[in-house]
């Protein structure tokens, strides 16, 4: 595939973590148009299991929708900040809870034709109970389950966040077969 020149970018908005752009662009046989798009650093999500096997969910009220959603711990990446360092803030602010063990398990593009965002995708185990510190506008009711009622829950949509439903797909293979994480 042959890439689009930008001809030139406009930042329509700036927000805390994103920025509204306007793209004016030529695609390679010539023609020229207009691109709207949304800047990101990033997110990651992590994918924690307990001693036991089971997977930590996090339930939230998500403003936008009107309704909760069933997730896995998550966060907007900070410009500038490791996205594993984000990933460990995530899972305490959210779940309550640390990790000893990490291994980053793919990444994702969220919403490729909207956003340059990227998600990275991180298992974590060797859990340890920590004080949860979410934010003034956050409150979470944390949920273990096992990785038979999670695949219960995607296929009756209880579970339907997309990147949860692609962090799911990523760390399948570990969570069905209860093989350890650092196996790959």
């Amino acid at each position: 595939m042959r890439p689009w020149e930008r001809l030139s970018r406009e930042v329509l908005f700036t927000g805390p973590t994103v920025r509204f752009e306007h793209d004016r662009f030529r695609l390679p046989d010539g023609d020229e148009g207009d691109y709207y798009h949304v800047w990101s650093p990033g997110a990651v999500m992590v994918v924690p299991r307990d001693e036991e096997g089971r997977i930590v969910l996090v339930r939230q009220y998500r403003y936008l929708l009107g309704e909760d959603s069933l997730e896995l711990p998550a966060g907007g990446l900070k410009e500038g900040r490791d996205p594993l360092e984000q990933a460990r803030m995530e899972l305490e602010e959210e779940a309550g809870v640390t990790a000893r063990r990490w291994k980053e398990t793919g990444r994702f593009a969220s919403w490729n034709g909207v956003s340059n965002e990227i998600c990275r995708v991180y298992r974590a185990w060797d859990l340890k109970r920590a004080d949860a510190r979410p934010d003034r506008t956050e409150e979470f009711e944390v949920i273990r389950a096992t990785w038979g009622e999670v695949a219960r829950m995607v296929e009756t949509n209880e579970i339907f966040d997309g990147m949860t439903l692609a962090s799911i797909a990523l760390a399948r293979r570990w969570l069905e077969t209860g093989r350890s994480f650092e196996e790959d």
